[in-house]
């Protein structure tokens, strides 16, 4: 076994495929992620083929009460279940569900935020503030 650092993660080389994508589907079964396979064949002479089994695990660093940029528009993260985020868009307040591939596939980021919880009376809101931007999500804190 090796274990290197990599830009964005970390490359880990196993020689039992087996084991490796026991590890693979391990982290995808815990955190927000999708799991790429591909095979190579590194040698081949006649009957004698060496392959390389290649496994990507791409893991969305969010969970629930993350304020994400998607699509170049701020969102609140709901929830988190099944292979699915239930976002807010915070400029118009309406609900969205989102699968992990869709947000790996067109890329999140996170902005640089200040979240405050108001409270009035019997009310709770959380004001999140992106620049110069203020956003106002009732009951989330």
């Amino acid at each position: 076994m090796r274990i290197d650092d990599v830009q964005g993660g970390l490359d880990i080389r196993l020689s039992d495929q087996g084991l490796a994508r026991a590890i693979a589907y391990r982290i995808h079964k815990t955190l927000p992620s999708r799991v790429l396979e591909s095979q190579s064949v590194v040698k081949g002479r006649g009957d004698k083929v060496i392959t390389k089994l290649t496994i990507s695990v791409v893991v969305v660093p969010v969970g629930r009460g993350s304020v994400i940029m998607y699509l170049n528009k701020p969102y609140y993260v709901l929830g988190y279940s099944q292979g699915t985020f239930r976002i807010l868009d915070l400029s118009s307040n309406e609900t969205v569900n989102v699968r992990v591939g869709d947000l790996i596939r067109h890329g999140i980021s996170i902005p640089k935020y200040e979240a405050t919880c108001i409270e009035k009376g019997n009310t709770r809101t959380l004001e999140v503030i992106i620049g110069s931007e203020r956003y106002m999500i009732n009951n989330a804190c």
